[in-house]
Order: C-alpha cells, then structure tokens, then sequence
C-alpha cells in the first residue's frame, strides 16, 4: 500500500484512492498489505472499497480455468465473503482511466 500510495500515476490521476489507502493502518501496516488483500479480505470496514466502488473498479481474477474480470460491486458477496471460487484467485484490480479535468476527494 505505501508504495501504492507514493506512486506518482495514482496520486495524480486517482487521488480518491491515494487518500482511502493513506487512511489504512498505519506505516508498518501499509509495508505489508496489498490493494487486492484488501478488498480480498471482504471486510465491510475496507478502507480501500469505497473509493474503487467510486472509480468502477474491476477486480481481475485467475484459475487453472482461464481469467475473468468482475466489477467490483460483484466482487463481494457478503460479510467476509467474494465471489471467487476454490480454485480462483484476484490477481490484479483495474480502474479505467478517469475523465481529463476530473477530481476526487473522500475529504
């Protein structure tokens, strides 16, 4: 997440994420988690959601199958709970690139 958070491209162009991840945890905290752990994780208190809700996220989802990409407002399935299966797992999250001239703030 600290990465995620220093990395100019996101600051810059999804500033709403940049300050949804800055609320998560703290330094140590942010050194060892990630974005897709975080939303993985399928907590109602996930910092990071709201924001990827906001920016029409996806969710970008692997097995031995193929891949699939979900919306995240698919993604989760309850309390604790997604959508993946047994055998899935979230590789990646997406978010389109946002309009020139658009802002956020969760602030």
């Amino acid at each position: 997440m600290n990465r995620l958070l220093h990395y100019d491209p996101v600051s810059k162009n999804f500033p709403i994420l940049a300050e949804a991840v800055r609320t998560i945890g703290d330094f140590e905290i942010r050194n060892r988690a990630t974005l897709v752990g975080n939303v993985c994780n399928a907590s109602p208190a996930a910092d990071s959601a709201p924001a990827l809700f906001v920016l029409d996220a996806m969710v970008n989802v692997s097995s031995r199958k193929g891949k699939r990409t979900v919306p995240i407002g698919e993604f989760f399935a309850g309390v604790k709970k997604t959508i993946l299966s047994g055998n899935e797992i979230a590789t990646s999250i997406s978010v389109p690139t946002t309009p020139e001239g658009s802002r956020g703030s969760i602030l």
